[in-house]
C-alpha cells in the first residue's frame, strides 16, 4: 500500500476519478475520503441533481419516472467538463452509453463492487431511496442488471465488501498509481 502523501502520477493530474457502483457501495463516502487524501474536490452527481431541481431524488423519480430520471442524469453527466475532481455518480449512470463514454474521456472509472447481501444490508430504504428503477424491480434484479454494466465500463475495480473505508481508499489510490503508467 502507498503512503497517504504519495501524489498521483502526472498522467492523472488532469483526470477525474469517477466512482460507479450500486447504491450502498460507498461512492459518496469513499469519494469524500479520496478527495481529502488527494486534495481534490468531490462532485456528487446525486446532490447536483437534487440542487438543480430543488427536490430530493425520490421526488425526482416520482415526478419524472425512472426513465425520465435516467435521462436527466445522463444530461447532467454529459455536461461535466474535464478536470481533476472525484466524481461520485448515481448508481444508474451506467444506463447511458453516451454518459459513460463521456466519463471515460474525462476520467478514470472505478467500480466499487460488493455482493448483493452486503448491498442489501446497507440499503435500509430501498423503496424510498430515489433509485431510478422500474417500480416492480427487486433489489436482486437491479443488482444483476447493473453489475454487468459496471463491469463493462470500469477501468478499475475495488471490492468494498470487507475492508474499512481507509483500507479501500488506499487500495483505490494504489490501483490508480499502478494503472496510470499503462495508459500513457
Amino acid at each position: 500500500m502507498i503512503p497517504m502523501t504519495t501524489p498521483l502520477p502526472d498522467a492523472l493530474t488532469d483526470k477525474h476519478i469517477v466512482l460507479i457502483g450500486m447504491p450502498g457501495s460507498g461512492k459518496s463516502t469513499l469519494g469524500a475520503k479520496l478527495a481529502t487524501e488527494l486534495g481534490r474536490d468531490l462532485v456528487d452527481t446525486d446532490r447536483l441533481l437534487e440542487q438543480h431541481f430543488e427536490r430530493p431524488l425520490q421526488a425526482l423519480v416520482d415526478d419524472f419516472g425512472y426513465l425520465g430520471m435516467r435521462e436527466r442524469e445522463a444530461q447532467m453527466i454529459t455536461s461535466l467538463s474535464a478536470g481533476a475532481d472525484i466524481i461520485a455518480t448515481g448508481g444508474s449512470v451506467v444506463y447511458s452509453p453516451e454518459g459513460m463514454q463521456h466519463l471515460a474521456q474525462i476520467g478514470v472509472i472505478v467500480y466499487l463492487s460488493a455482493g448483493l447481501d452486503t448491498i442489501a444490508s446497507r440499503i435500509h430504504n430501498f423503496a424510498s431511496r430515489g433509485l431510478a428503477r422500474h417500480p416492480d424491480q427487486s433489489l436482486e434484479d437491479l443488482f444483476e442488471e447493473r453489475r454487468a454494466l459496471y463491469e463493462r465500463y470500469a477501468n478499475l475495480r475495488q471490492n468494498v465488501e470487507h475492508d474499512d473505508e481507509d483500507t479501500c481508499t488506499h487500495a483505490i489510490i494504489d490501483q490508480l498509481v499502478r494503472w496510470a503508467p499503462s495508459e500513457q
